[in-house]
Formats: structure tokens, C-alpha cells, sequence
């Protein structure tokens, strides 16, 4: 027998083994086949979910956009009510008076416009950010009562500096609160963002600490001076954590704000204050045009760096919203498709199995028939 005629006969085999055992072959491949459908399936269930975990989490960020973002007016403006409120309070009510009650009346007008995003928040987010948010509405229905010991004198500088601090600091910290989603872009903008803010803030603060000492004509010891110059040294600390996450185009946009005469005005004034180590300071300008330069620079960090990071934030999750919500529709079609395929091989393997119990049983009704046959016709013999 040549080797054709071998290969012939074993297709032969194979074949009649097949034709034999068909409807059960066909049964154990539609088990593999649908088996492996439902791990198809599985991998398009595990990704549907965690899409749509991840698309939760960035729309509440989304959703929080609009409360960072009408909290900077509040940051802006009250962190210019506590340098003011702290030199009323170390000048025992000569200086900033007037100054204050204006400011006063800023800060309560961006307060009322976010008053109704600051309560809705209180039943939003996760656990941490909700109890942020009441901590911030506590802090803000305090504030005329902490207005009124400022004015009665009732408080120290430090802890009139600590009220508006921590306020602030909880205003600022509301993004960082939220579950970050899994969106790269997203997650370095809200950095960047968070960053940023911190920076402004230690701005603020240079300008508050900063006042007092001016208005005095020295600092009264080594540590005010040291904690001046600590908020500076802050600031160095949060540009370089948002260099490193804003885009590049943010961060030259920073860079190349302090090389303009807004900036270098003040830097030139603050370098003088921190050139005194000890006794009165040797300055040319008073407390006044201390406040009206660094002012002005503080405004330009909201006005030209803070709106491109806004718009960077914004840009970044819509973007991530977009994507997941292709996401979401590839997953939905790929569960569906892999439904439709699992239920026809379930419908296989039962139109397979019920075929070969029917095959099982008339076999089995041909072999009972052949013995009933064999035994009438031993019967018939011995008879």
C-alpha cells in the first residue's frame, strides 16, 4: 500500500469516525467554542465597567470644575482681606481700615456668587471632598463673626493670618480631594492647577507678612523674618511641581511674566525688606507701595497663567469624556456581538446534543428490535 493510499484510508477512517460520532464532536467543539465566547465576553464586561468607573470619576471632576473655579475669585479675594485684616489688627486699628471694609465688600460679592455651587457640594464627591466643602461653608458663616474680633481688636495677627490660611488651603485642596480618574492629561492638569494655586497663595502670604513688618518699620525677630522668608522660599517649591505637570506653554507663559515690570517692581521691593537682617529697615517705600506693587503681580498670575490652566483642565476632561464615551459604545457593540455568538453556540450544542440522543436512542431501539428478533427465532428452533 503506498503512502496516498494510506493517507486515503486513514482520511477514510477519520471520516466515518466523524460521521459516526458527529452530533457529539460537534456538541464538545460548540462547549470550546461558546467557553471560549464567555472569556471574550468576560474582557468586554471587565472594560465596560471600569470605563465607566473612570467616566464617573471625571465627571465629577468636571462636575467640581465648576466649584475650583468660582472658588479662585473666592481665594483671590480673600487672601487680600487677610493681609489687610492682619496689618488692621498688628497697626491695633490705624492702618487698612478703610482698605478692609472695601475689600470686605468684594469678598462677599464673589462669596454670593458660589454660595449655591458651595451647598450643592455638600452632597457630592466622595466623603473627603463633602466634609472639605463643610468645612469651607463653616469657615464662611463664621466670617462676620470673625470680621467683628478684628475689628474689636479680639484676635492676634497670627490667628487672624490662620483663619483666612486654612480657608483658603480648603478651597485650594477640593480637587485634590476628588477620586482621580485614570486619564493621564486630566489627573496633570488638575496637579498643575493645585500647584499653581498653592504658589498664588504663598504669594499672598509674602504680601501679608510682609505689610505688618513694613508698617512697623522692622521685623520684631528672627522668626517673623524667617517665616517671610520660608513663604518664598514655597513659592520656588510649587513652581517647580508645576513645571513639571503644566504644559510647556503654561509654564513659559509664567516665565516670562516675571520678566516683566510688573513682576520685577516687586521683586525689587521684596529683595530690599529681605536685605535687612536686623534693626529698622533701610527702604525707600512704605507699606502702601509695598501693597500696590506686589498687588498688581499677584493679579497678573490669575489674569494671564491661571485662565490657561482653567482652559487646559476643561479641554483635558472633555477630551477624556469623548474618548470614554467611544469607549463605552466599541465595549457595548463587542458584549452585545459576543452574546449573540454565546447564544448560538449554546443553541449548537443543545441542537447537537438533541441530535445524538436521538441517534443514541434509535440505535439503541435497533439493538433491543435485533435481540427481540434474535430471541423469536431461537425460540421458533426449539420449538
Amino acid at each position: 500500500m503506498t503512502k496516498l493510499e494510506k493517507v486515503k484510508k486513514g482520511w477514510e477512517v477519520v471520516t466515518e469516525l466523524y460521521s459516526e460520532h458527529r452530533y457529539a464532536v460537534d456538541m464538545v467543539l460548540a462547549f470550546f467554542k461558546a467557553g471560549l465566547a464567555l472569556v471574550i465576553l468576560a474582557f468586554f464586561i471587565t472594560n465596560f465597567v471600569l470605563t465607566l468607573e473612570t467616566r464617573d470619576d471625571i465627571q465629577n471632576l468636571r462636575d467640581t470644575e465648576e466649584l475650583a473655579f468660582s472658588s479662585i475669585s473666592i481665594i483671590h479675594e480673600m487672601a487680600k482681606e487677610r493681609g489687610m485684616s492682619n496689618l488692621v489688627v498688628t497697626s491695633k486699628g490705624t492702618a487698612f481700615q478703610q482698605r478692609v471694609r472695601n475689600q470686605r465688600i468684594e469678598t462677599d460679592r464673589v462669596v454670593s456668587q458660589s454660595w449655591n455651587t458651595l451647598v450643592d457640594f455638600q452632597d457630592k464627591g466622595n466623603s473627603a471632598t463633602q466634609g472639605l466643602v463643610k468645612n469651607i461653608l463653616i469657615s464662611l458663616n463664621n466670617l462676620n463673626t470673625t470680621r467683628w474680633k478684628i475689628d474689636t481688636l479680639n484676635l492676634t495677627a497670627p490667628q487672624v493670618v490662620a483663619f483666612y490660611t486654612t480657608l483658603i488651603n480648603n478651597l485650594i485642596d477640593v480637587p485634590a480631594k476628588l477620586d482621580r480618574p485614570d486619564a493621564g492629561k486630566v489627573v496633570t492638569a488638575v496637579q498643575a492647577y493645585i500647584a499653581f494655586a498653592h504658589f498664588k497663595d504663598k504669594l499672598g502670604l509674602q504680601r501679608a507678612t510682609t505689610t505688618a513688618p513694613l508698617w512697623r518699620g522692622r521685623f520684631t525677630s528672627t522668626t517673623e523674618r524667617d517665616t517671610v522668608y520660608g513663604h518664598i522660599h514655597t513659592q520656588d517649591a510649587f513652581v517647580n511641581i508645576f513645571n513639571l505637570t503644566a504644559k510647556s506653554s503654561e509654564s513659559l507663559l509664567l516665565a516670562d511674566l516675571k520678566t516683566q515690570p510688573v513682576w520685577t517692581n516687586y521683586t525689587n521691593l521684596a529683595s530690599q525688606v529681605m536685605a535687612t537682617t536686623s534693626g529698622n529697615f533701610s527702604v525707600n517705600f512704605t507699606y502702601d507701595d509695598w501693597w500696590d506693587t506686589i498687588t498688581p503681580a499677584i493679579d497678573a498670575t490669575r489674569d494671564i497663567v491661571e485662565s490657561s490652566l482653567q482652559n487646559s483642565v476643561v479641554t483635558y476632561t472633555d477630551d477624556a469624556l469623548a474618548n470614554l464615551e467611544t469607549l463605552i459604545i466599541i465595549n457595548s457593540f463587542g458584549m452585545a456581538l459576543t452574546i449573540v455568538i454565546v447564544l448560538g453556540y449554546i443553541f449548537m450544542i443543545f441542537f447537537n446534543a438533541s441530535f445524538a440522543l436521538a441517534k443514541y436512542w434509535r440505535q439503541r431501539q435497533q439493538v433491543s428490535s435485533m435481540a427481540n428478533e434474535m430471541k423469536e427465532g431461537e425460540d421458533h428452533n426449539w420449538e
